[in-house]
C-alpha cells in the first residue's frame, strides 16, 4: 500500500508539470512551427599595414613675455612674420601655414609686478617630408621658441587602404 501510494504521488507530480509546463505555452505555437527564420553569415575580419610617411606638420611659433602688453603683442607678431617669411622661402605654400593659436596671458612675477605672455602658433604642413628638419631649424634661427606636436602622415593612403583590405589577418 505504501508502495501504490508513491507510485501515485509521483504520476499525479508528473501531471501537475505538464498541466503547468503545457497552460505556460502561448497558443500561436503551432502557427509558428511551419515558419522559417532568416539565415545570415556574418563576416568580420581586420588587415593591417605598414606605410612610410611622405608629408609631416608642426606647430611652430613664439612666446614672449614683456611687462608691457604692446611690446609683448609687437614682438611675438613680428617674430612670427620673420618665421612665415622664412618657411615660405624654404618652399612651403602659403596655404599650408596656418595660425594653430594666440593667446595673451597676464601674470603677476615675485616681485608682483605685472607681466603679459604672448603666444603666438602656427601650423606648418611640409609635403617634402626631407624639408622638415630644415624648416624646424631655420625657424629657429628666425625667432622660434616653440615646437611642437610634429605629426607625419602619408599624402595619398588609397594604396595602403587596398593592401590592407587584402591581406588576411
Amino acid at each position: 500500500m505504501h508502495r501504490l501510494s508513491i507510485v501515485l504521488s509521483v504520476v499525479g507530480l508528473s501531471l501537475l508539470i505538464t498541466v503547468i509546463l503545457i497552460s505556460g505555452l502561448p497558443l500561436h505555437v503551432s502557427a509558428q512551427s511551419g515558419s522559417q527564420s532568416p539565415r545570415e553569415i556574418s563576416v568580420s575580419g581586420a588587415g593591417s599595414v605598414t606605410v612610410t610617411p611622405d608629408m609631416a606638420s608642426v606647430n611652430i611659433g613664439v612666446e614672449t613675455d614683456n611687462p608691457d602688453l604692446t611690446t609683448s603683442t609687437n614682438e611675438a607678431n613680428t617674430k612670427v612674420g620673420a618665421i612665415t617669411k622664412t618657411i615660405k622661402d624654404l618652399g612651403v605654400a602659403a596655404q599650408d601655414i596656418q595660425t594653430a593659436s594666440y593667446e595673451i596671458s597676464q601674470y603677476t612675477d615675485d616681485n608682483e609686478r605685472t607681466h603679459f605672455r604672448t603666444r603666438n602658433v602656427l601650423r606648418v604642413t611640409i609635403h617634402k617630408i626631407d624639408d622638415l628638419k630644415k624648416v624646424i631649424n631655420s625657424s629657429m634661427d628666425a625667432g622660434a621658441n616653440i615646437v611642437e606636436e610634429i605629426e607625419f602622415s602619408v599624402s595619398d593612403t588609397r594604396q595602403a587602404d587596398r593592401t590592407a583590405s587584402q591581406t588576411p589577418v
